[in-house]
């Protein structure tokens, strides 16, 4: 959902290791918030709008598919 507003979206990010676009966002300094791991390959999150477009290019670099919304 994205919440315009606050200026906050939550995302899926899909893959064979999700948590290495984790580690890529702490690194470069994307923030992220209530993260759930419905399972290995699954994480959903809340980030800041404007870290979205930081987020799809890491999880590109991670082999990593991003969905908005849940």
């Amino acid at each position: 959902m994205v919440n315009y507003l606050r200026g906050t979206v939550r995302v899926t990010v899909t893959g064979l290791f999700p948590e290495r676009v984790i580690n890529l966002c702490a690194q470069r300094g994307v923030e992220f918030w209530a993260v759930e791991w419905p399972d290995e390959h699954r994480v959903i999150l809340t980030i800041r709008r404007r870290g979205l477009s930081v987020l799809e290019e890491l999880a590109q670099r991670a082999e990593c598919e991003v969905l908005i919304g849940e």
